[in-house]
C-alpha cells in the first residue's frame, strides 16, 4: 500500500483537518498495524508529516519537490532522522541540456 500525503499543514491550519491522524486511524482500522499486515509506504514532501509518523512500522519516503544537483552529508543525515528512503525527480539525475551538437 502506498499513501501520499500532501498539504497537511494547510489542511490542519485552514480546514481543521488532522490528515496525519486520519491516515493513522484508517490504517489501524484496516488492520495494517499487526505483524501479518502488508507493507505500507507513506510518502510526503513535508518532513513534519513524516516525523509525526516516526515510530510506526510504515516505510517513510521523503519526496524532494525541487530539482537538486548534489546533497551534503549534513542534509543526508537530517533526512535519515525522519525518512527511510528518498524520491527525487528524473531531472536531478539526468539533467537536461539546452545545447545541441554540430558535426
Amino acid at each position: 500500500v502506498s499513501i501520499k500525503i500532501e498539504n497537511a499543514q494547510y489542511l490542519a491550519a485552514k480546514q481543521g483537518l488532522g490528515i496525519v491522524d486520519a491516515v493513522l486511524v484508517a490504517l489501524d482500522k484496516a488492520g495494517y498495524n499487526d505483524s501479518s499486515a502488508k507493507k505500507v509506504m507513506i510518502q510526503s514532501t513535508s518532513s513534519s508529516v513524516l516525523k509525526a509518523m516516526k515510530g510506526k512500522k510504515y516505510e517513510l519516503v521523503y519526496e524532494v519537490d525541487e530539482t537538486i544537483r548534489d546533497a551534503d552529508n549534513a542534509t543526508i543525515t537530517d533526512i535519515k532522522d525522519f525518512a527511510d528512503s528518498v524520491v527525487i525527480d528524473k531531472v536531478s539525475v539526468f539533467p537536461k541540456s539546452g545545447g545541441y551538437l554540430v558535426t
